[in-house]
């Protein structure tokens, strides 16, 4: 990839085509999210269980089943919104539920191992003062949508995500920043 990269949009227009993805497309995500309900049904249902079964064995093997398994359901059901969220915003048609549940599962692993790499490269990073990590916290963002998008993975991800940023760091840092100032704003309404 070159060093000329095409300009970023401004950081009113990300936020106002955001918000016409989000609120365009409600239902659809909606449907997917309510899976999230389901799990924390079912989590409820689980701590109500082990709070009333006197085994503290039964108590520690339910709890640690049922992180995992909560783990797992949201990690599937975050990559299918996701998916979808890329698909909508090339102006796709998004897949069917039962072709983004498969797109899931087919993306589960190599999500999880680039969120690992990710990790070891920003500790790594930290470690070797704070500023290293920030950097590399922002140049590595883009690493799991560029698994999902792309279907890139591993270190190549990483190195995608790097070559992505690279050269508009600055630009990439503010963007986040207005993005996650709107969206903590939106969160205490």
């Amino acid at each position: 990839m070159d060093k000329q990269h095409k300009p970023l949009p401004g950081v009113g227009q990300l936020i106002g085509d955001a918000w016409k993805l989000y609120t365009s497309r409600w239902n659809e995500h909606m449907k997917t999210a309510g899976l999230i309900v389901i799990v924390g049904l079912v989590d409820f249902g689980l701590a109500l269980a082990v709070k009333y079964f006197p085994n503290d064995n039964f108590r520690f093997g339910a709890l640690f089943i049922g992180m995992f398994l909560n783990f797992i359901a949201l990690h599937w059901i975050t990559l299918r919104i996701t998916l979808r969220t890329l698909r909508l915003e090339a102006d796709k048609a998004p897949h069917s539920s039962e072709e983004e549940g498969r797109l899931g599962w087919k993306y589960f692993f190599p999500a999880i191992w680039v969120s690992i790499l990710t990790s070891l490269a920003v500790f790594a990073g930290y470690i070797f003062f704070i500023i290293p990590g920030i950097y590399l916290s922002l140049a590595l963002c883009f690493t799991l949508y560029i698994v999902l998008d792309q279907d890139i993975h591993g270190i190549k991800a990483l190195s995608a995500s790097y070559k992505l940023v690279e050269g508009r760091w600055w630009v990439t840092l503010w963007r986040w920043i207005a993005g996650s100032f709107v969206f903590v704003l939106l969160m205490q309404i």
